[in-house]
């Protein structure tokens, strides 16, 4: 997902030898991995969009929104369908004046962050503006002060200059709790680092803790998924024996999902039925009271992250054996 500017349906900017679009600019854009436009995309904003966005949970459902800001200040959350989340749009307001009431809101140049902040498994959105870093919860309640003197139950995340670039989450004390931390500026000429502490234990959830989501810059988020590591098993066990093969369980997001397993045949035989990712599960294939012949079944996984089903194909019969000799020098 990329957004977009205007100098491409701008005269004075189109390079020589390019074709104006008058069309072209001020959108959201997302494509599939082959290149394809996602569906309900791109979405026409109101201004330039160039900063970073980021992946998150803001809703009840297991699929990812997006956020993304502005340069007119807006912060837009979407679902993959390019439909806004609820609550969504927003602005970032700050204090104007210690009269209570007056609130300036400017854009910002950095990217959002999304995380639990709080600890109750919701995410919150993280965005600087002018002097001050701002907090939505997932419904785009802003949770830091607008105005001064604040309300009791707001946050102040207050810095002594303007911000102009991401902060970043993570347990950087060692306490086993979340803490947030902001470059600034202490004044025009001098530099300052400006940490909060937060009240989410260091293990809660992070789906985009900082700019492009981790030091590599990756900017990728994978949902939590079940996978295997083949979804068709074929075996030739002989007449009045077993054979067993092993697979391999795992979450494409590299998280624990919690899985059960079932097969619909008595001769297919699995070992644990159930357990947590990564995991192993042993599969059976048990032709002692078999006649020879073809069998197939079929194993159903299921987890929280999509289920699963693995197609079996069972040759019973009576095998010859040939053996080859080896050398090793």
């Amino acid at each position: 997902m990329v957004g977009s500017g205007t100098c491409w349906s701008n005269p004075a900017c189109v390079p020589p030898g390019y074709e104006l679009n008058p069309n072209a600019g001020r959108k959201l854009n997302a494509w599939h991995h082959t290149g394809q436009p996602v569906a309900g995309w791109p979405i026409p904003v109101t201004a330039n969009a160039f900063a970073s966005p980021a992946l998150g949970q803001l809703d009840d459902d297991p699929a990812l929104e997006v956020v993304v800001n502005l340069e007119d200040g807006w912060i837009h959350a979407l679902k993959g369908n390019g439909t806004p989340v609820p609550g969504w749009p927003v602005k970032p307001f700050t204090p104007a004046a210690p009269d209570g009431v007056s609130t300036v809101s400017f854009p910002t140049p950095a990217s959002p962050l999304i995380a639990d902040l709080t600890g109750d498994g919701l995410n919150e959105v993280v965005l600087p503006s002018n002097f001050e870093i701002v907090v939505w919860d997932r419904n785009g309640q802003q949770l830091t002060r607008t105005t001064f003197p604040p309300p009791p139950e707001k946050w102040v995340l207050e810095t002594f200059f303007t911000l102009n670039s991401a902060p970043a989450i993570g347990d950087v004390d060692g306490d086993g709790f979340l803490d947030l931390i902001a470059a600034s500026g202490m004044n025009g000429n001098t530099g300052g680092l400006f940490a909060w502490s937060l009240a989410a234990p260091a293990a809660t959830k992070q789906d985009w803790p900082e700019f492009r989501r981790n030091r590599l810059n990756e900017a990728r988020l994978l949902t939590p998924r079940l996978t295997a590591s083949t979804q068709q098993i074929s075996a030739l066990v002989e007449l009045g024996s077993q054979q067993s093969t092993s697979l391999s369980l795992t979450d494409a997001a590299g998280g624990s999902l919690t899985w059960q397993a079932q097969s619909d045949q008595a001769w297919l035989q699995l070992t644990p039925p159930n357990g947590t990712t990564p995991a192993t599960l042993q599969i059976t294939f048990q032709a002692a009271e078999l006649d020879a012949g073809a069998y197939q079944g079929t194993i159903q996984i299921t987890s929280d992250g999509s289920p699963l089903t693995i197609n079996v194909q069972m040759q019973v019969g009576s095998l010859n054996r040939i053996y080859l000799p080896l050398i090793v020098r």
